[in-house]
């Protein structure tokens, strides 16, 4: 479905950031992880700090990855 109309947002990460990464993930995820990081960062700055901007990404993911993730969050607490 593509829609001439529709506008595209572009996020870009830091140098600082993926190299941050870098060091605890793999080379090829740091970069993706970058990116989830500055997107939060831009809510974080329109909205304010707290658990809001981790409710917009649960709002986006689909329930079986919702149950997976709070099954496996559990399980950590136990």
């Amino acid at each position: 479905m593509s829609n001439s109309k529709s506008k595209s947002y572009a996020i870009r990460a830091r140098a600082k950031d993926v190299a941050r990464f870098a060091n605890e993930l793999s080379p090829e995820i740091a970069p993706d992880a970058a990116i989830l990081h500055e997107s939060m960062r831009r809510i974080q700055a329109k909205i304010g700090p707290g658990h809001v901007p981790l409710d917009v990404v649960k709002a986006c993911l689909t329930n079986p990855y919702m149950r997976n993730w709070a099954k496996e969050l559990l399980g950590k607490a136990a």
